[in-house]
């Protein structure tokens, strides 16, 4: 008989381990920006370093819905193209006013809701999908979000800022 209690647990501290890391990946790049350097254009071409900080903690302030979506088989079904589209324009709407002094709360904010959905998940949803803009997604995928979301742009703030 597989202890299936003993898998969950491991399963949660992974991903919970994996978001703390991004947290902290997120707050050592937050501390290293100037405010001319949080104004900065980012090197993508949508946003400016700012926005683009304000949008990685939208990412995360999103899972719980995801999660929930996934869990119910509930897709949503904007296609990837038209969320492509306006998701430019929602980081610069949504991110008017974001200061360096207010992303870092936002993101704590949002990782927190996040973590806390995160003890809610039973060894049996992991595996639920629902199709979210076009792409089929797991339960487990939208916690791994921190982690690739805040890879793939601190690469764009750096680049940005002649850092590597």
């Amino acid at each position: 008989m597989t202890d299936t209690t003993t898998n969950a647990s491991a399963k949660h501290e992974e991903l919970r381990t994996e978001i703390e890391q991004a947290r902290k990946g997120f707050h050592d790049l937050l501390q290293s920006l100037s405010e001319e350097d949080f104004r900065k254009k980012s090197g993508n071409d949508a946003w400016s370093n700012g926005q683009l900080m304000w949008h990685m903690g939208r990412g995360v302030a999103y899972i719980p819905e995801l999660v929930e979506r996934s869990r119910n088989g509930k897709n949503l079904n904007l296609p990837r193209g038209v969320f492509d589209f306006i998701n430019p324009w929602l980081t610069r709407w949504g991110s008017r006013g974001a200061k360096l002094d207010t992303v870092g709360q936002f993101y704590d904010e949002a990782t927190d809701k996040a973590l806390a959905v995160l003890g809610t998940v039973n060894d049996d949803e992991w595996d639920k999908t629902a199709v979210i803009t076009g792409n089929e997604w797991s339960v487990e995928h939208h916690f791994h979000i921190p982690g690739e979301h805040f890879a793939e742009h601190k690469a764009d703030i750096l680049k940005s800022l002649g850092r590597s």
